[in-house]
């Protein structure tokens, strides 16, 4: 015959030890367990399942072996979808500011596009008029002389060496166009002015003056009056045009 039981907890009783009129002393006997005595389904004790944990706490640096209270979780909640909104805002400004970017360089292109020609060489144009890319100034070193051979010539590796017959003339020219914008960089010049015996006679060496002409595209020297026929008028120059 099967046995009829209800399971009742949290029962207990109590032995009296001393029963004088002064004392009154009981002693309490609880049906408790020791969590080594609770076996939990999966074969593990409370004191195996549960001894290593120390407790509840709201301190997010604590030691292992704390439970997190419900106020730390929602304070590490609020703090995450924060930065999720910071970062979220950012990149769709950065989204903006990019597609902002692109809209105007392609506004400043005017409908040209970069493409890679057939030597290799990267080029950007509409398709009718390409362009190379690179630096959109031309640039000459150009040296104009009375003697390309002559002594006060100096160094002249990497110039364009333009000799001018000697001549008494103040100015020396050459044509290199017409263009919108004209740079000229004097890097060495000189002149030998004789003045004759009657105006207390000597040689002198000055630094010459290069200027663009636009009414005629040329590069124009003046090296003053009163050069010496014989030669010794020389000027280095560095030229950077672009249409």
């Amino acid at each position: 015959m099967a046995i009829q039981e209800t399971i009742k907890t949290g029962r207990k009783y109590r032995k009296c030890i001393d029963n004088t009129s002064t004392n009154k002393k009981w002693e309490r006997y609880s049906f408790w367990s020791k969590a080594s005595d609770v076996e939990f389904n999966d074969g593990t004790t409370a004191e195996n399942k549960l001894g290593g944990f120390k407790g509840v706490t709201t301190n997010e640096n604590q030691s292992a072996g704390y439970a997190a209270d419900v106020t730390l979780l929602k304070s590490i909640k609020t703090a995450l979808n924060n930065s999720i909104t910071s970062v979220s805002t950012s990149v769709n400004t950065s989204v903006a500011n990019l597609n902002n970017l692109i809209t105007s360089v392609s506004n400043r292109l005017g409908g040209m596009r970069f493409y890679e020609d057939s030597s290799g060489k990267y080029v950007v144009g509409a398709d009718s008029v390409p362009k190379k890319l690179g630096n959109p100034f031309e640039v000459r070193k150009i040296m104009i002389t009375d003697d390309g051979a002559g002594w006060w010539n100096g160094d002249t590796t990497g110039y364009e060496v333009i000799a001018k017959p000697g001549s008494t003339t103040n100015n020396h020219n050459i044509y290199i166009g017409i263009y919108s914008e004209v740079y000229v960089q004097v890097n060495g010049a000189s002149k030998n002015i004789y003045i004759g015996a009657g105006e207390n006679g000597m040689w002198r060496d000055d630094l010459a003056s290069a200027y663009y002409d636009k009414s005629d595209g040329h590069i124009k020297v003046r090296y003053g009056a009163k050069l010496y026929a014989g030669g010794g008028n020389m000027c280095k120059m560095t030229i950077l045009y672009r249409l």
